[in-house]
């Protein structure tokens, strides 16, 4: 079961039933069978900075921070249901579409969506090994086609 709650503190408008959408890709995608319960948050800069600051020690915004809420570190595992939250930055958003030729607001979002969800699946790219990066990052790309489609 998919329990997916979208939470905007911001001004600009986004489509929940696309964001929810998104997720059901994935984890179709993924081949995900049990229960997946996780919260978006859409916020601004300041906020994100100060998130940023205060669970990993950056003092700067970020595009997007991944929250796993079941992870059992005694025992090393997931437990049977994914919790998590996942915080977006719409204004990081507006700044790195204008990056790349063709990209749009949807796209982007998107893709901070499938590298969030990606996260609370279990996929690692900071401080693991290349080969880890490069699988979550390959996989993040082609998630990102077939939901484009």
């Amino acid at each position: 079961m998919l329990i997916f709650n979208v939470v905007n503190t911001t001004q600009i408008k986004v489509s929940k039933k696309y964001l929810r959408k998104v997720v059901e890709k994935i984890l179709e995608e993924e081949n995900f069978k049990d229960d997946f319960e996780a919260s978006l948050v859409l916020v601004g800069d300041k906020k994100m900075r100060s998130l940023n600051k205060k669970y990993r020690g950056i003092d700067k915004a970020t595009d997007v921070l991944s929250f796993d809420l079941n992870w059992d570190a005694k025992e090393l595992k997931y437990d049977k249901t994914r919790q998590g939250e996942i915080i977006i930055s719409l204004d990081q958003v507006k700044r790195q579409v204008k990056k790349i030729e063709g990209n749009s607001f949807r796209k982007e979002l998107s893709l901070l969506l499938i590298h969030g969800v990606l996260h609370l699946l279990g996929y690692n790219h900071e401080g693991t090994l290349k080969e880890k990066k490069r699988r979550m990052l390959s996989r993040q790309e082609e998630l990102l086609i077939r939901i484009s489609h």
